[in-house]
């Protein structure tokens, strides 16, 4: 039969000499150099800058969405032929297959113009936006050739008169 034990601080031991004793103080604790670590005020990352805007973005992912659709030409076209329809958004991709082009599954539909994620790489290796973007235009320039699509996509940013932020420099 187990009977509770209660001790008092009156019934504690005292220290023994030799025995280290624990401190209080935490301010190294999770530090490998023992020095206090800053307490973080956020767990949110620090915002990104475009490179040729200046807009701020709270996450990367964020920043190369702005880089596809404001500084780039477009990356998504119809695969039905002849439809000229051209955009950066999968889901205005998704919604022009619905609309326009009823059965068709935009999963295998899916059609890229150019590499996006090599073409954001170069940027984020330190290209200018505004090569990376001429190079762009001339990859849109060969596939509209390459699908025979050349009038229809006689505008190569793919923008039909919508406004366009062209990186500095940029010249065709």
């Amino acid at each position: 039969m187990d009977l509770p034990i209660t001790i008092t601080f009156d019934e504690v031991p005292a220290p023994m000499e030799n025995v280290p004793q624990p401190t209080r103080d935490f301010s190294g604790l999770g530090s490998p150099n023992g020095q206090a670590s800053p307490v973080p005020t956020s767990n949110r990352p620090s915002p990104v800058q475009c490179p040729e805007c200046g807009k701020q973005y709270g996450r990367p992912q964020e920043l190369q969405r702005h880089m596809l659709s404001s500084h780039l030409p477009f990356f998504l076209h119809c695969p039905h032929s002849p439809c000229p329809w051209r955009g950066n958004r999968r889901e205005d991709f998704r919604a022009h297959l619905r609309e326009r082009h009823a059965g068709s599954d935009p999963k295998h539909d899916l059609c890229f113009i150019y590499d996006t994620k090599m073409v954001l790489d170069w940027i984020r290796n330190g290209s200018s936006a505004a090569i990376v973007a001429n190079i762009a235009v001339g990859l849109v320039s060969q596939k509209a050739h390459e699908l025979g699509l050349v009038e229809e996509w006689e505008d190569l940013w793919g923008r039909q008169g919508r406004r366009v932020q062209r990186p500095r420099g940029w010249v065709l």
